[in-house]
């Protein structure tokens, strides 16, 4: 499979989460299990996100926060 590059280089990471108690806040997109690389985003189902490197099978790390500031 290949994806498809946005104008920008970035490509759309479709993402499905939920949070029963006190909703979804946000989200980090990574390509390092650290996060050092990123900041916190509004959550949203979509996500742009410019992967380095060139072609090639890529890693990508997600991780949400709810709006009680729990992280998963």
């Amino acid at each position: 499979d290949s994806a498809s590059r946005n104008a920008d280089g970035s490509v759309d990471l479709y993402v499905i989460a939920s949070d029963e108690n006190s909703g979804l806040a946000d989200i980090q997109i990574s390509s390092s299990p650290a996060f050092t690389d990123t900041q916190w985003q509004p959550y949203s189902a979509i996500v742009p996100w410019p992967p380095a490197g060139g072609d090639g099978e890529k890693t990508v790390y997600a991780r949400f926060r709810d709006s009680a500031g729990n992280v998963s």
